[in-house]
């Protein structure tokens, strides 16, 4: 079992976060997906399924692109923060994939009780949240600290 745990703890070591340049690279992939679907979105365009989920999975790649990359100067205080909003986003994109379909729910049944249906967060709809929130406080967690950081000084 310890051969097996050391093993284990070993690969998990290896896991190296992506050059800088990827974090550019999500950027523009992401931003362009995104503007497409706001595109066929404000222009009511009829786009088949395949493309809107397609655009869908590649803003998501895109994100998880730019949360998996080095900072140009990485320190134990950054990475400290990355490990921060990953836990917290965690925990949150799980409480609101539990309570959301309820309160859409009973919304939904204060506004019109004889069409309210029950009905499950969409796989897209929990992972862009689990990001942004990843994504946002990340950088509210790395700001925070750098103005510590600064004040110390």
């Amino acid at each position: 079992m310890r051969a097996f745990l050391k093993h284990e703890r070993k690969e998990l070591e290896r896991f190296r976060l992506l050059p800088y340049t990827y974090k550019k690279v999500g950027l523009v992939i992401g931003g362009l997906s995104l503007l497409t679907l706001i595109g066929v979105w404000a222009t009511n365009q009829t786009v088949s399924p395949l493309i809107k989920n397609l655009l869908k999975d590649i803003l998501l790649f895109a994100m998880l692109l730019v949360s998996v990359t080095r900072e140009k100067q990485e320190n134990a205080a950054i990475r400290q923060a990355r490990w921060k909003s990953y836990t917290f986003a965690f925990v949150a994109g799980v409480g609101y994939a539990i309570v959301q379909p309820y309160i859409n729910y009973g919304v939904a049944y204060l506004v019109k009780p004889e069409k309210a249906v029950f009905s499950e967060m969409s796989l897209f709809v929990v992972l862009w949240f689990m990001l942004v929130v990843q994504l946002a406080t990340y950088y509210v967690f790395k700001r925070t600290q750098q103005s510590d950081l600064a004040k110390a000084c």
